[in-house]
């Protein structure tokens, strides 16, 4: 799934995204696992610096 999902948040807050994973992966079951690349910004906007590129655990989808 590419998307951008920015989440302006402050460190130590939480926010979730929320849909239908099966839908998004076109109802194609398998194993999957979620890229996440993380970017910092200033409350301008500006961009600081990237964070780096994490990956979750995999899942399966039947």
């Amino acid at each position: 799934i590419k998307t951008n999902s920015p989440n302006p948040l402050n460190p130590a807050e939480k926010q979730y995204d929320e849909f239908d994973i099966k839908e998004s992966l076109g109802n194609k079951k398998g194993t999957y696992r979620f890229k996440v690349d993380v970017e910092r910004y200033d409350k301008k906007g500006n961009h600081v610096a990237t964070v780096g590129t994490f990956y979750t655990n995999e899942f399966y989808i039947k």
